[in-house]
């Protein structure tokens, strides 16, 4: 097997996993009301069918990076692969809530191994030079495939029921597997790093608390005890994180290297991106079953001019490997608020053609924004720090869609309160004045970009206890 052919297969392999993990996050969205009728959910408690994937993914994925770099990151992507099949099976076939969510939650520690280890993978493949390209490759794809989720959603719980989700998700898990098994080189796991177990119980503890707290708080109300008490236990465990992490001689985050511009911009322009993509794909998909009356599939399809632009995402890639991340990361940006803001503009005036072009120019910004993010943070770390560097950008996003979703449900909430009404008027409204929200983090993510240094990111020197680079 020649080497271009088996960096294509690697290449292959990864972006079927990367877009299985983001497919996961909305094929369940619209299935939630018979899954939820199903398993013994309230309407009010079945958000947690999605939600418990989403928190186990964020807290576990820094640690899969870890546990990528310590133990190798080909084996680390393939048991994340077992993890994440082990918890669709427990799903499919579930007939309550328990086994519902632990189901879930496996799936979200698996795809928290398979992310980071993936995109490190990728990047090891393709080297300082080429990784922009590819990992656009893997962004763009993976991006149309969290876009198409409602649609295909709505079309198995409309044919084959919900379970076959949890059938058909774990084939592509275990055919990226078996295909990472025979084209990814074994390399030689770094053994001379710390796990930092502590570390790793006090970043979980942390993430989970706070985005339970942002989970509910919508719902229950911010002022109520334990919304308070989840987030004040999520920022005491993240104080004493830091506290340890910068006392340690093997940490689990890098702190000092996290504090540096060349990390903290990308990340933060990173998150602001993902609060846009997930809460528009939350909040759409409600205006347009509820304030316009389409069923779930034709809300799917109407995504569809926010899947289009997936093309040009390997262009955002080569432009930043020539460039440096920070231009195309704020022309993203900008594109993310002006398309927010078109968006705002046709849920006020219950325009579904405004809405449409909305949606393409976030579409277009996506790529701009995501792809140089990879590249700036696992380019900035060094090489043996490349699966944890991954799954701090990872773990940003997934942040940032958790925050996107809590700051519009709380902005929709408020609206929907003061009209008294939840009728079609309403719900343009309120949608409107969520897409302003997303306005106002795409203005975030510009300033961060702005920050970024100059000049494209490359990998530094390896650090003297690196063992040598692996796949």
């Amino acid at each position: 097997m020649s080497e271009t052919t088996r960096r294509r297969l690697v290449l292959l392999a990864m972006t079927a996993s990367v877009s299985l993990i983001l497919f996961d996050q909305t094929v369940v969205s619209v299935a939630l009301p018979q899954m939820g009728a199903d398993t013994g959910f309230s309407p009010t408690t079945s958000h947690w069918i999605v939600d418990s994937y989403l928190v186990a993914i964020t807290a576990f994925v820094i640690v899969g990076g870890r546990l990528g770099d310590r133990f190798g990151r080909k084996r680390g992507f393939v048991w994340g692969a077992v993890v994440f099949t082990l918890g669709c099976a427990l799903s499919a076939v579930a007939t309550g809530p328990v086994i519902m969510l632990i189901g879930r939650v496996l799936q979200g520690i698996g795809a928290g191994l398979m992310q980071p280890t993936g995109l490190a993978i990728v990047s090891d493949a393709y080297g300082a030079e080429n990784r922009g390209k590819a990992l656009g490759t893997v962004i763009g794809i993976s991006s149309a495939f969290l876009a198409v989720g409602p649609i295909v959603g709505g079309f198995l719980v409309d044919g084959p029921g919900w379970r076959s989700i949890f059938i058909i998700t774990p084939l592509i898990a275990i055919l990226s597997a078996g295909l990472a098994l025979f084209v990814v080189r074994k390399g030689t796991p770094d053994q001379g790093r710390s796990l930092d177990l502590p570390g790793s119980v006090l970043l979980a503890g942390s993430l989970t608390a706070i985005l339970v707290a942002l989970t509910e708080g919508p719902d229950e109300g911010w002022l109520q005890p334990q919304v308070i008490a989840f987030l004040a236990v999520g920022v005491a465990l993240g104080l004493l994180l830091v506290w340890r992490e910068t006392h340690v001689r093997a940490p689990l985050i890098d702190i000092p290297l996290l504090r540096t511009r060349a990390m903290w911009t990308p990340v933060i322009s990173g998150l602001m991106c993902q609060f846009i993509i997930v809460a528009m794909t939350v909040y759409a998909a409600i205006y347009f079953q509820v304030g316009m009356g389409e069923t779930a599939f034709v809300a799917g399809l109407m995504f569809l001019p926010a899947v289009i632009p997936v093309v040009i995402a390997p262009l955002a890639g080569t432009f930043a490997d020539r460039k440096g991340e920070r231009m195309p990361m704020w022309i993203g940006s900008l594109l993310l608020a002006i398309g927010c803001a078109i968006t705002a503009a046709g849920g006020f005036m219950e325009s579904y053609p405004w809405i449409a072009v909305g949606l393409g120019v976030v579409g277009v910004g996506r790529p701009f924004v995501l792809t140089p993010m990879n590249s700036a943070c696992i380019g900035g770390a060094p090489p043996e720090d490349h699966a944890v560097a991954a799954g701090i950008a990872s773990a940003a996003r997934f942040l940032g869609g958790s925050i996107g979703v809590a700051v519009c449900g709380a902005v929709t909430a408020q609206v929907l309160a003061h009209m008294g009404s939840v009728g079609e008027l309403a719900q343009s409204r309120a949608f409107g004045f969520a897409m302003i929200a997303c306005v106002i983090a795409g203005l975030i993510g510009m300033w961060a970009a702005l920050m970024m240094p100059r000049g494209a990111t490359r990998d530094r020197v390896p650090s003297p206890h690196a063992a040598p680079q692996h796949a």
